[in-house]
């Protein structure tokens, strides 16, 4: 699992996070979670998906990231596959707001 994020991305509130999912696994990859949450939990998102089983994908993401976040604030992109033989691999990244309108209620 690797998340792939382009390197001049700046992440805004509003904005969009980004980027694209490559996985790989020899036993096919069964399924799909991602989540997405600041680190006091007043953003959060999840999505699961069921895979096809094949044994490598390049998936690309695009979550939409609300006003009011404030710049500073921490926002983390967690991604996780698992195998036709229960193996889970992770990964995650971190972002910082680097600017900001609106309110978040």
């Amino acid at each position: 699992m690797q998340i792939q994020i382009a390197p001049s991305f700046l992440l805004k509130s509003p904005g969009q996070v980004y980027g694209s999912l490559y996985m790989f696994d020899d036993d096919g990859l069964q399924s799909l979670t991602m989540r997405i949450h600041t680190a006091d939990s007043t953003f959060k998102a999840d999505s699961f998906l069921f895979l096809t089983g094949d044994n490598s994908i390049t998936r690309p993401f695009d979550w939409a990231i609300p006003s009011g976040i404030g710049v500073g604030a921490k926002i983390t992109f967690y991604a996780k596959a698992v195998d036709f033989t229960n193996f889970a691999t992770a990964d995650s990244v971190t972002f910082t707001v680097q600017s900001s309108a609106g309110s978040l209620h």
